[in-house]
C-alpha cells in the first residue's frame, strides 16, 4: 500500500512539473517571439518613414496601403504559429514631470480640476509636494512633505532632492494617484517616460486621455468622450476623423494637439500563441530616425509583462 501511494506521489509530482516546464518554454518563446515582432515593427516604421517623408497624419478616407505611424492603430499578422498584434504610439505623450519644473503641465490640471469641479486645494497641495520631491531644500511648502514627512509614513530616505528618473516615481508623492491613473499594465497611462536624451515637445492627439482633453480645450466630460470615440475609431476602423468630428473641433484638436510625429515612439506588441499559455506583453520606447545609427538604438523603456 505504502509502496503504491509513493509511486503515485511521484507520478504526480513528474506531471506537476513537466507541466510547468512546458507552461515555462511557451512563455519563454512567446517572449523571443515578442522581440522578433518589435524587431519588425521598427523596421516597418524605417521603411515608412522613407516612402513617406511628411510625418503629419493624413485622415483621407481612401487611403488603402497600410501605414506604419504613430497613431495607436493595431496591426495583426500570423507568424509562427501565433498571432502577433503590435500598435505604435507617440512616446510624447501626456504630462511632462521630468526636470526641476515637473509642475509645467499644471496649468492643465488646474483647468480639468476646474471643469470637473474638484477641489482646487488637493491640486495645490500635491503641486507643492511634487516641488518639494525635486527640490534640493528642506524647506517644506504649504500642505508639501520633506524628509521627516516621508519617514513619519515609511518612505525614507525620500524625496529624492533632484530631478525624478522614472515617471513611477511620481506614485511614491501621496495623492498623485488622484490626478495620475495607470493602465491595465500598471504604466501610467498620461505621463511620459523621462528620458535625457529624448527631448519632447507638444502632446500626440491619439495618446491624450480625458484629463488632458478637458485640461486643455476646457470641454465638457462628454465632449471629452466624443473625441475619444472618434480617435478610437480611427485606431480600430481605421474611420477618419473628419467623419466624426466637425471640421471646427478639428482644427480646435490641431491648435492644441500634435498631429505629426515626434520621431519618439511607444510600441506595444502582444503575442498570443495558439495553445492554452497566455502570451506575453512587450512595452518598449525609443527614438527612430530615418536610419539605424552604427552606435545602435538606446531604449527609454523596454518592459515584459
Amino acid at each position: 500500500m505504502l509502496v503504491s501511494l509513493l509511486a503515485a506521489s511521484i507520478v504526480t509530482l513528474s506531471q506537476l512539473s513537466a507541466a510547468k516546464a512546458g507552461t515555462l518554454c511557451q512563455l519563454e518563446r512567446s517572449m523571443l517571439l515578442a522581440e522578433s515582432s518589435a524587431a519588425r515593427a521598427c523596421w516597418l516604421i524605417l521603411n515608412d518613414k522613407q516612402a513617406y517623408k511628411s510625418r503629419d497624419f493624413v485622415f483621407a478616407a481612401d487611403v488603402v496601403v497600410p501605414r506604419f505611424m504613430a497613431d495607436g492603430a493595431e496591426h495583426t499578422y500570423e507568424a509562427y504559429d501565433a498571432k502577433h498584434t503590435f500598435s505604435i504610439n507617440d512616446m510624447n505623450s501626456g504630462f511632462d514631470i521630468s526636470g526641476t519644473a515637473p509642475d509645467k503641465n499644471f496649468n492643465i490640471l488646474e483647468k480639468y480640476s476646474f471643469a470637473e469641479k474638484k477641489a482646487q486645494d488637493e491640486l495645490d497641495d500635491f503641486k507643492n509636494r511634487l516641488l518639494d520631491y525635486v527640490d534640493e531644500d528642506s524647506l517644506v511648502r504649504i500642505g508639501g512633505m520633506e524628509a521627516q514627512e516621508y519617514r513619519t509614513i515609511g518612505l525614507a530616505p525620500l524625496p529624492r532632492n533632484g530631478p525624478m528618473q522614472y515617471n513611477r516615481e511620481v506614485f511614491y508623492i501621496p495623492a498623485a494617484d488622484k490626478f495620475f491613473k495607470v493602465d491595465d499594465n500598471g504604466r501610467p497611462n498620461n505621463l511620459r517616460p523621462i528620458s535625457p536624451s529624448v527631448p519632447g515637445s507638444g502632446c500626440s492627439i491619439f495618446n491624450a486621455t480625458k484629463t488632458l482633453i478637458i485640461g486643455k480645450l476646457g470641454c465638457s466630460s462628454s465632449e471629452a468622450d466624443e473625441i475619444l470615440n472618434a480617435v478610437n475609431l480611427w485606431k480600430t476602423k481605421q474611420i477618419p476623423l473628419l467623419q466624426n468630428l466637425p471640421e471646427p473641433l478639428i482644427a480646435t484638436l490641431k491648435n492644441n494637439f500634435s498631429f505629426t510625429e515626434s520621431g519618439n515612439y511607444t510600441i506595444t506588441v502582444n503575442v498570443s500563441p495558439h495553445s492554452t499559455v497566455k502570451g506575453r506583453t512587450l512595452i518598449f520606447s525609443l527614438k527612430l530616425d530615418n536610419s539605424i545609427p552604427f552606435s545602435g538604438v538606446s531604449y527609454v523603456e523596454w518592459t515584459f509583462y
